[in-house]
């Protein structure tokens, strides 16, 4: 028992520190396949985050388009046609591609700000598993469930109230930058309600504290030639 103890102690000391961010902003090429039947889908491009919820998303194909997400607004300018469109949002954490991205940074995946409290905990040798319940509002949620294995994310799960599987995302290829292990792939399986759907993300080329006011001058020159036009 008290081996058991100790051993959840460590996991749970390591789950901390993989939380921990070495860097204030953090830059990847992507790739995202997404699959429903035999239709897929794929976008790629280029993605950089700054903490806590800036992004600037640079997609080159298949159409070539230019999004920038913050706290409470985005934008989206397609350059080649010099068509912008501006909203009012909840934030970045409303759009899958970038809300995968966040989350990988995040502490305890933004749960415990969303009124989740830690329930049952398991360990298996070196396994944590962490099952997180719902707030009493979140309705079709029955649980959440985050899996690692020593300071590497394995797995993050989600059911419904009657655990039927609604969302799993299986997290490989970690890098290690600064003591840290930061996964480069992501698979993803969603129930859409009527059927599974699959997703397949890919990171590559990774930057490190890179200059997010840089990436984001191109938003700021567009806003300054619509400001000035007549």
């Amino acid at each position: 028992m008290q081996k058991t103890l100790l051993t959840a102690t460590y996991l749970l000391l390591n789950v901390g520190l993989y939380f921990a961010q070495p860097f204030k902003t953090i830059g990847a090429d992507f790739v995202k396949i997404s699959g429903l039947d035999d239709k897929v889908e794929e976008i790629s491009g280029k993605i950089y985050y700054q903490v806590p919820d800036s992004v600037v998303v640079f997609i080159s194909q298949p159409l070539r388009q230019w999004l920038k997400y913050g706290a409470s607004d985005f934008i989206i300018f397609y350059p080649d046609s010099g068509k912008l469109f501006q909203f009012t949002s909840e934030g970045p954490n409303a759009i899958p591609l970038i809300s995968t991205f966040i989350s990988l940074f995040v502490e305890d995946f933004g749960l415990s700000q969303t009124g989740f409290t830690i329930g049952e905990t398991q360990v298996r040798g070196d396994t944590l598993e962490v099952n997180w319940i719902p707030p009493p509002e979140a309705k079709e949620i029955g649980r959440v469930q985050i899996t690692f294995c020593k300071d590497k994310l394995l797995q993050t799960t989600s059911f419904d109230t009657e655990n039927k599987l609604l969302v799993k995302n299986c997290y490989g290829e970690h890098l290690i930058h600064k003591g840290y292990q930061i996964p480069m792939r992501v698979e993803s399986l969603a129930w859409d309600g009527a059927q599974y759907q699959t997703e397949l993300l890919l990171y590559s080329n990774p930057v490190f504290d890179p200059d997010f006011q840089a990436f984001s001058q191109p938003f700021y020159e567009i806003g300054k030639e619509r400001a000035e036009t007549p």
